[in-house]
């Protein structure tokens, strides 16, 4: 297999709630904003396996690049920036309103020579404007949401696609130290040029619960499905991901770790032409350092690791990553 890539992400954040994933929560009263920055930076020997993860939440339909080097694979650096931003619209004794606004931008520098390749052809940019209406039911402890995202996706300067997401969630306690959730979206999207349309659903079905040493466990099953008139873009994605909060402090930080192991398979790929089936491990260390409160301001660092095994060796891949961050409350 050809070089294993090494990647480092740099990234500032602000949020209204301590932990990554309740980004966009809301609950701190009409006019309240949350937001993340971003920056990251990363080596990869592949470049032509398209998109497949990106700092920012971008929809994960694959990408299709006409690569006319010959090459297998197209080593390069990518830089990305982003931000996004979420407002509580309105807010009452049981329903609650927010605007969800996001930015991202990646540009990538080929490091091997390829003169019928130009950079600039593969910067990514995406934006995104959506709106979640939550309602609050049994004492709290039901909640259920919908929520409706539109989004416009840049490639090389161009339009790639645009695209509308759909979707509902429900979240229910069924014990002080144990939540449930379910949540189902439906993407549809539409290409540009050359590029067909295509649509997709995912869902997700979770469980959190408190250990007897305060420790909080969450379980979750993942799923994505993609389909389209182009075979390259019809996929089906499984993940199973764990994570693990401990109760206690280590060195002064809170400690979180995450693990999850994915099936992706892809109905044709650019290299043979036929399937594609990729399993990917990954693997997390979160430490938030609560006590380290500068004028509002939290640092946190991510240690992160990923493996992914193709039956396409060109897919094959190895990564590690360094997360910086500032989270704040305003």
């Amino acid at each position: 297999m050809p070089w294993k890539p090494i990647a480092i992400f740099l990234s500032l954040a602000t949020a209204a709630t301590a932990q990554t994933s309740d980004f966009g929560s809301g609950g701190g009263g009409v006019g309240t904003w949350s937001t993340r920055l971003s920056f990251g930076m990363s080596r990869t020997s592949n470049i032509n396996s398209g998109y497949a993860r990106a700092p920012m939440d971008l929809q994960d339909l694959p990408f299709s690049f006409a690569l006319e080097s010959g090459e297998d694979s197209v080593a390069a650096t990518r830089t990305g920036v982003g931000i996004a931003t979420a407002g509580t619209l309105a807010e009452g004794g049981s329903a609650r309103t927010l605007l969800n606004l996001s930015a991202y931008r990646e540009t990538v520098i080929l490091t091997d020579s390829h003169t019928e390749l130009d950079s600039g052809d593969f910067t990514l940019t995406s934006l995104t404007a959506g709106v979640n209406q939550s309602w609050f039911r049994l004492g709290d402890r039901l909640t259920l949401g919908t929520e409706a995202t539109l989004g416009q996706v840049f490639l090389g300067g161009d339009p790639l696609y645009a695209n509308l997401n759909l979707g509902g969630s429900v979240r229910y306690a069924f014990s002080p130290g144990m939540t449930g959730h379910l949540r189902a979206m439906r993407e549809a999207q539409k290409g540009y040029d050359d590029r067909a349309d295509a649509h997709a659903w995912r869902g997700s079905a979770g469980v959190t619960t408190m250990l007897s040493q305060g420790h909080e466990v969450s379980a979750s099953f993942n799923y994505a499905e993609g389909s389209s008139s182009e075979d390259y873009l019809d996929y089906a994605d499984h993940e199973i991901a764990l994570r693990l909060a401990l109760a206690q402090p280590v060195l002064g930080a809170s400690v979180e770790l995450g693990l999850s192991a994915d099936h992706n398979h892809h109905a044709r790929n650019a290299f043979s032409g036929g399937k594609r089936d990729d399993d990917t491990v990954r693997a997390e260390v979160t430490m938030l350092f609560d006590s380290y409160d500068f004028n509002g301001l939290v640092p946190s660092v991510s240690l992160q690791g990923r493996k992914t095994d193709s039956n396409i060796d060109n897919y094959d891949s190895k990564e590690v990553g360094l997360e910086l961050g500032l989270r704040s409350q305003f």
